[in-house]
């Protein structure tokens, strides 16, 4: 979506949509080499294959979560 979403954020999300039935994460200290911050840059996706986002990314995690637990 080329919006930064937080692993935090990831997790509520799931835990939203599993019914709160996901193990919370667990956090460490900041480790030497870990990256705080980053964003996805989908401009090559979108110059060679005309990708584009059509939905939020909650609403699309959630579509995709209730296509896995349909199987």
């Amino acid at each position: 979506t080329g919006v930064q979403t937080s692993l935090l954020t990831l997790y509520e999300t799931m835990a939203a949509c599993w019914d709160g039935a996901v193990q919370a994460p667990h956090f460490q200290e900041y480790r030497l080499g870990d990256i705080p911050h980053s964003v996805a840059d989908i401009g090559q996706a979108t110059l060679d294959l005309g990708y584009a986002p059509t939905m939020p990314f909650k609403d699309a995690l959630f579509e995709t979560l209730a296509w896995y637990r349909g199987r």
